[in-house]
């Protein structure tokens, strides 16, 4: 059978495998044979498979090798330092293959390494294969293996049938067993649980029979540590060891709150929690404040700007325009619509008066109005809190920007600590401050003693 993968791919499906712990579960006789790539020169691939004494003879080969050039060592589970054999031949036939006599019943493992032929990018792939002298005369047996009791998947467990078949269950209690057409009795095994029995019939070699094999654990109160307790699995959390008892462990993909992500999920093969992602169909825009799906308003920022300065600069936001803000504060709170500008606004400005220095009564007092863009001039009305407080006299200043105005402060009418409002108007234009008559060059006392004058 063709392979199922393309081998342009930057990674095979079965990486991480880089590792003899990460080794993958290989089928001895499936059909199909497995494709991998070396998407790197130091890139390895590791399987592992249960062999049969009884069957002893095994072939692990790599084919369909285009350019590639790989190396197979094949290890004991008892020995993982020395290769139990290796091959490194130049590839005959577009393949390579290690022949393998078994001696005893036992756990092997596979490594797959460049042979540091001419690397061409992208075009290191082979598809693997381990069979013995069965293949292409079996059919596939696939089920789970679980925990009778609390029903987790067993990883790691040995099946072996009666006939020639033999596999290991993967992450998630899996397994693929290749048999010849017969009745069988497989059995199951792994530390920790007592052995575990059933039975298949196969008629011919083209059936897919499924299978599921329950275990039982030794003892139910047998955890010393969390280790003990480990399912392998992922998804279902990470299972803890609580007074000799192993407890379940929690979903690690629990609900974010968001919604734009759409619903959460839990990737048992890559050991991650994914999300479905935006729950709206193309043709709108997900908002996140409200849990809505609206229609696309915008792409980018540009299209919702307004061309105003003064309202601020719009945004694109989930495909809505956002509104901006006023660009201007303080110091310079007012904006200039033509010129794209913030400037300062109007105010009155009190100003120092030598004549104070001379008791003169009633006194004089000087107000400027200072700003950019006041218009304010002799046609202002000035206002007075208290009134008649203060009795204005003509401008002597007046132009577009400034205002200079002599008012004359009424005797009898305030005290030193009180303040004086004035207002200036023009128009639709108007500008009010509230000042406080005790100057800066004079002190308070010498204020007081002013004041004590009045009549």
């Amino acid at each position: 059978m063709e392979s199922r993968v393309y081998h342009t791919q930057k990674q095979d499906i079965y990486e991480n495998d880089d590792q003899l712990s990460k080794a993958t579960v290989i089928v001895v006789n499936h059909p199909t044979p497995q494709p991998h790539n070396f998407d790197t020169a130091d890139d390895e691939d590791w399987v592992k498979f249960y062999g049969l004494a009884q069957d002893e003879n095994y072939t692990i080969e790599a084919s369909k090798l285009g350019d590639n050039c790989p190396v197979i060592e094949l290890y004991d589970a008892d020995d993982l330092t020395t290769p139990l054999a290796e091959v490194s031949d130049p590839p005959i036939d577009d393949k390579v293959w290690l022949d393998f006599h078994c001696t005893k019943d036992g756990i092997y493992y596979v490594r797959l390494l460049w042979g540091g032929c001419n690397w061409l990018e992208g075009k290191m792939h082979y598809d693997l294969h381990v069979y013995d002298n069965n293949f292409g005369l079996t059919a596939i047996v696939a089920g789970k293996v679980k925990d009778r009791f609390s029903g987790r998947p067993i990883d790691g467990a040995v099946i072996t049938s009666s006939g020639v078949g033999a596999t290991i269950s993967t992450r998630g209690g899996q397994y693929l067993l290749s048999e010849i057409p017969g009745n069988w009795k497989m059995t199951a095994r792994k530390n920790g649980y007592t052995n575990s029995s059933a039975g298949i019939s196969i008629a011919s070699v083209d059936q897919y029979i499924r299978k599921d094999i329950n275990m039982s654990p030794l003892t139910r109160s047998s955890c010393t540590a969390d280790g003990d307790c480990d399912d392998g699995e992922f998804c279902n959390g990470s299972e803890i060891c609580v007074e000799g008892t192993c407890e379940p462990g929690i979903n690690p993909c629990q609900d974010d709150g968001e919604f734009c992500n759409g619903a959460e999920g839990c990737d048992e093969e890559h050991d991650t929690c994914t999300h479905t992602g935006s729950p709206c169909p193309g043709h709108l825009a997900c908002v996140e404040e409200n849990d809505q799906c609206v229609a696309i308003e915008c792409a980018s920022d540009a299209e919702c700007d307004d061309g105003e300065f003064c309202n601020g600069l719009e945004t694109c936001a989930a495909g809505t325009c956002r509104e901006g803000t006023n660009p201007c504060s303080d110091p310079t709170p007012l904006c200039d619509e033509g010129s794209d500008l913030c400037k300062e606004g109007p105010r009155i400005q009190l100003l120092p008066n030598p004549c104070l220095q001379l008791r003169w009564m009633p006194m004089l007092v000087l107000l400027r109005i200072v700003g950019t863009d006041t218009h304010f001039g002799g046609s202002s009305t000035v206002t007075f809190n208290p009134p008649g407080a203060m009795l204005p006299l003509p401008p002597i200043l007046g132009d577009d920007t400034h205002l200079l105005m002599i008012v004359l402060l009424m005797p009898g009418w305030i005290t030193p600590v009180d303040s004086l409002t004035v207002t200036v108007a023009t128009g639709a234009e108007v500008v009010s401050e509230a000042l406080n008559l005790r100057f800066p060059f004079m002190t308070t006392e010498e204020t007081e003693k002013l004041f004590a004058l009045t009549p």
